[in-house]
């Protein structure tokens, strides 16, 4: 998949901006999740989605997650998520 010319944002996207910089219709991540593209719509209007549905939906894009957790101590991880992708409600 072929990222727009010129999106070189760094800042936080939401779920259909990265879409939208990764070229990816509503359309292809359904047919890719085997959802109706009203789904997906739908989906990135939440504002508050499952983690499980992020996951999917990034995964569908071709992308992985991870995070980094830290504590007060100093301790700092990243996790990554790699388990099987579910369907986005």
């Amino acid at each position: 998949m072929k990222v727009k010319k010129g999106s070189t944002e760094d800042g936080p996207l939401s779920l259909k901006k990265l879409r939208e910089v990764r070229n990816i219709t509503q359309e292809g991540i359904a047919k890719l999740l085997k959802i109706r593209q009203a789904s997906v719509a739908k989906f990135e209007r939440r504002d508050n989605p499952r983690f499980s549905s992020i996951l999917s939906v990034i995964k569908a894009m071709g992308g992985k997650v991870s995070m980094t957790v830290s504590f007060d101590d100093g301790m700092e991880r990243k996790l990554t998520f790699v388990g099987k992708a579910v369907k986005a409600k």
